[in-house]
């Protein structure tokens, strides 16, 4: 299990019990969309994924990204990201600079 979903802050904050496996798939099958040019359908599936597990961060990040190139309102953006950052304690793109 993803360690952000046992956490402390993040089981008080967001609903538990989702299907992670599920949502995982969906959100690698949203990053695919993304690499083809598929905003509108990364959107989809990001939020299908958050649907099956509102804990999964990495969905939560996704989705903020999408929605800041799809021009949605600010306060989407920021609920979805504030999510982000309260279900990822660390920056898990650390590795990738």
């Amino acid at each position: 299990m993803d360690p952000c979903q046992t956490h402390p802050k993040t089981v008080s904050a967001v609903p538990q019990g989702g299907d992670y496996e599920q949502a995982a798939q969906r959100l690698s099958e949203a990053l695919t969309a993304q690499d083809r040019g598929d905003v509108q359908m990364s959107e989809e599936l990001l939020e299908e994924s958050l649907r099956l597990d509102p804990a999964h961060g990495l969905a939560h990040l996704s989705l903020s990204e999408v929605q800041l190139f799809l021009g949605r309102a600010p306060e989407d953006r920021l609920a979805t990201v504030a999510k982000a950052v309260l279900l990822l304690h660390e920056n898990p793109r650390d590795n990738l600079r």
